[in-house]
């Protein structure tokens, strides 16, 4: 087996463990410094993560009305999505819960 191939390990907690074996010729310095390079990527990874998150616009009732009115006049949906400034898959899901028809070709 190979010194190393055991180096990296993960804690239960989801910290990195570093074995002593590894990186016999650096100095301390640098282990930590490296530590905290790894330890400062990982935070910016996770606020990245946090800044990519859809911000959800819960409908109003007045939404709603809007959504029947036009199911009534068969708009097409993409016409719909644009002026309520929602997805077309977000507007079906939407229609499906009320138990209405959406579209001009149903």
């Amino acid at each position: 087996m190979h010194t190393n191939e055991h180096a990296h390990r993960t804690l239960p907690s989801g910290d990195w463990h570093v074995s002593d074996n590894m990186g016999a010729g650096r100095s301390l310095d640098d282990r930590t410094a490296h530590a905290n390079k790894t330890a400062q990527l990982k935070e910016m990874k996770l606020a990245k993560a946090k800044e990519k998150k859809a911000a959800r616009n819960l409908y109003t009732a007045a939404d709603i009305k809007l959504l029947k009115q036009h199911s009534k006049a068969r708009t097409p949906v993409s016409r719909i999505s644009k002026e309520m400034k929602r997805t077309v898959g977000s507007l079906r899901q939407k229609a499906q819960k009320l138990g209405i028809g959406l579209g001009h070709q149903r």
